[in-house]
């Protein structure tokens, strides 16, 4: 997640969200991943691709404070 966070910081949006996804595909049980890349793909302006990606963070986790 850190490597994700840092290309995002770093205004390298499209690499950050290979790598979510990537990881949302190796570790689909971490709500964070899928968390992480909701935010990212919301503040892309890709409504639809973050709702589900949210959604999928309440699915793994339906606790989650952030989701």
């Amino acid at each position: 997640l850190p490597l994700a966070a840092v290309l995002a910081d770093l205004g390298q949006a499209d690499r950050a969200e290979d790598v979510y996804r990537e990881l949302a595909v190796v570790r689909p049980e971490l709500a964070e991943v899928h968390l992480n890349r909701g935010v990212l793909l919301l503040s892309q302006g890709r409504l639809d691709e973050g709702i589900t990606s949210y959604r999928k963070a309440l699915e793994v986790n339906p606790d989650s404070t952030g989701a």
